[in-house]
Order: C-alpha cells, then sequence, then structure tokens
C-alpha cells in the first residue's frame, strides 16, 4: 500500500492525512499523478481531511473540465472535416454532372474529348454514370452504359470495334481502293463481337459526323451494315434519330434498313417517340420514315 494509505503520526491521537512528501496541503502535481495512480478515487476521499476532500473534489471537477472540454473541441474539428469532405464530394459530384451534360449536348470533337475525360475521370464519375443507366434519354443512356463499360473494362467491345475500325483503315490505306469495304468490314466487326458493340457504334454515329464525310463515310456504311445484322434493340433509338438527323439520304435508306430488322411493335414505338420528340422541336420526320409509322 503507498505511504499516503491512511499512517498516523507518531505520538498523534487523531487519525491525519499523512503523504509522505513535503506537505499535506502543498502537493506538487508529478505527486497528485503518483498519488491518483495508486490510489482509487473513494479511498482518497475516505481518507482526507474535511479541507482535503475539498480540495480533491475541486481538482478532480477541474480536470473533468479540462477533458471534457478537449473532446469537445475534438468533437467539433470532426464535425468541421466531415462537413468538409461532403462539400468537397457534393462539389466533385456537379462536376462530374456537368462532364456527362457537356458529352450529351456536343458532337464531333467537342464530344470526343467529353467522352475522353469521362473516361479518365475520378471514380466518383462511375455513379452519376450508374445513375444515368435507365435514362430516357437514348443518348444519354448509351453514354453512360457505353462509358462505364470501358472504364471498367480495357477489352470492352466498345474498344475493340474502334480498334478494328482503326486497324481496317491503316490496313486499306495499302490497297488501291484506299479505304476499306463497308461489307468486310462490317462482316469482321459482327464476327468479332457480334452485338454487343451495336449500341456504342449507333452512338458514335450519331455523335460524329466525320463518319458521313465522303472520305470517311466507309465508317458510317460499315457501322449501319454491322447494326443491321446485330438487331440489338438497344441501338435502335439512336439509328431512328440519326436517320432523321442526316442530310445524305443514302445513308437514311441504310439506317432504316439497318433499325428494321428489331420486332416491329417495338419498333413502332420507338419510331412514335422519335415523331413526338421531333415535333416539340418544331420539326418533322423524313417521309422515309414516317411512312413506317401505322396511322
Amino acid at each position: 500500500m503507498p505511504a499516503c494509505a491512511g499512517r498516523s503520526r507518531p505520538g498523534s491521537g487523531d487519525r491525519k492525512f499523512h503523504t509522505g512528501f513535503r506537505t499535506d496541503w502543498r502537493i506538487g502535481h508529478d505527486q497528485w499523478r503518483q498519488l491518483f495512480a495508486h490510489t482509487s478515487i473513494q479511498t482518497m476521499v475516505g481518507i482526507c481531511s474535511g479541507s482535503m476532500k475539498l480540495l480533491l473534489v475541486l481538482t478532480i471537477s477541474v480536470r473533468l473540465c479540462e477533458y471534457l472540454a478537449v473532446a469537445d473541441l475534438a468533437g467539433n474539428e470532426q464535425r468541421v472535416i466531415i462537413n468538409q469532405d461532403s462539400a468537397l464530394n457534393e462539389k466533385e459530384g456537379e462536376q462530374m454532372n456537368e462532364l456527362l451534360n457537356k458529352a450529351i449536348a456536343s458532337t464531333n470533337t467537342v464530344y470526343l474529348s467529353a467522352e475522353k475525360a469521362l473516361l479518365l475521370a475520378p471514380q466518383a464519375v462511375e455513379s452519376v454514370l450508374s445513375a444515368n443507366l435507365t435514362n430516357n434519354d437514348p443518348v444519354a443512356r448509351a453514354i453512360a452504359r457505353s462509358v462505364l463499360d470501358m472504364r471498367r473494362r480495357p477489352d470492352s467491345p466498345n474498344n475493340t470495334a474502334l480498334k478494328i475500325l482503326s486497324s481496317t483503315e491503316e490496313r486499306s490505306l495499302k490497297t488501291v481502293r484506299g479505304t476499306p469495304h463497308p461489307d468486310v468490314t462490317a462482316s469482321q466487326l459482327y464476327a468479332s463481337l457480334g452485338p454487343a458493340a451495336a449500341e456504342y457504334l449507333a452512338l458514335r454515329l450519331v455523335k460524329d459526323a466525320e463518319w458521313q464525310d465522303k472520305l470517311q463515310d466507309w465508317k458510317a456504311k460499315s457501322v449501319l451494315r454491322y447494326l443491321h445484322a446485330a438487331r440489338n434493340p438497344d441501338a435502335a433509338d439512336l439509328v431512328i434519330q440519326f436517320a432523321t438527323e442526316t442530310k445524305r439520304g443514302d445513308l437514311r435508306r441504310e439506317a432504316v434498313e439497318a433499325f428494321q430488322g428489331i420486332d416491329r411493335p417495338q419498333l413502332q414505338r420507338k419510331l412514335e417517340a422519335q415523331r413526338e420528340r421531333l415535333r416539340n422541336l418544331g420539326k418533322v420526320m423524313p417521309p422515309e420514315l414516317s411512312t413506317l409509322l401505322r396511322n
């Protein structure tokens, strides 16, 4: 038992509190700590004189207040950190939404830059893309599905399709024709990928007007013939949109051939939705498409 555990001074009739230190009243900080370390509070209060009990209670009260103050300060700091993180996450989410909206609204090189930015964006973009996987807008839906797949799978069929188009173009430069044959390219795409890249390639048809240029229209024709073979309903809305927007009658006719492979009732719904969208924009559906609608 420590020296302070209730010894009486020799020759004293009354039980006095004896610390074994300098004096009973002037106990240093280190001595208090040593005292607390070896004696319970109940024992200490029991063995102290009335004045020492008061001093002990006051000391414990002060220490308790200091502890609570430090704990409250730590809690406030933690709340600030959490709030700052929430603000940063909210800001990052807004930036990712803006990037997706830019991709939805843009075409040609601006779209390609936005798509690349989505592919290289932080992980937070995936929650934004996931929220748009069932978007009613076929363009937004296709971007979300395609980019998310390309981020998660380096060997995504979408990436493979682009590589096939690029390698086919490189090989054709060494031939007399100078450009790839659409039928051959379409066959290669379907043999390699089946219908897996249909939605993404249809999206690129809508977004990349250069595919309709005379020097590159082999891409548009190759993709349209691939889509005709794929018969993927997910691509139909985009092909209908392409057929509506293209200025070239020959490509429109190929687009009409491409989307007629899907089942008739579903095609009617998609054509009606496109007609309504055009009506809201003050536009008219081209006759090649309107004749397919039941009156």
